[in-house]
């Protein structure tokens, strides 16, 4: 299996990623990294799901809860130069060391 080319980022800025989180959980927040920006928002979960294609919307609203029924944070890493959008379901308090739960990449329409 080849090494995936996101997780190295996404444990660099991993404190990050969780004050994003803890700072929005009110709003039950989906992170999003930026590429090539590195820039990590923090979006309400309903507004983030409405704005992907509707192919993607149904399975990202049911992979969203789930994560929240394990207490899972969704980090979704939106690559504009290739043109990837990717989930994780990573444990809030872990860092991405591992091989995270993923769902094939997303893409906008």
């Amino acid at each position: 299996m080849a090494k995936d080319p996101y997780l190295s980022a996404l444990h660099e800025h991993w404190d990050t990623i969780v004050t994003a989180y803890r700072d929005q959980h009110a709003n039950r927040p989906i992170i999003e990294y930026q590429l090539p920006e590195q820039v990590i928002c923090s979006y309400p979960a309903s507004a983030f799901i409405d704005d992907l294609t509707v192919r993607t919307r149904e399975a990202t609203r049911l992979q969203y809860q789930e994560a929240c029924a394990r207490g899972d944070i969704l980090v979704f890493v939106r690559d504009f130069d290739k043109r990837v959008l990717r989930s994780y379901e990573f444990p809030l308090d872990d860092a991405p060391a591992t091989t995270p739960q993923r769902q094939p990449d997303r893409r906008r329409g």
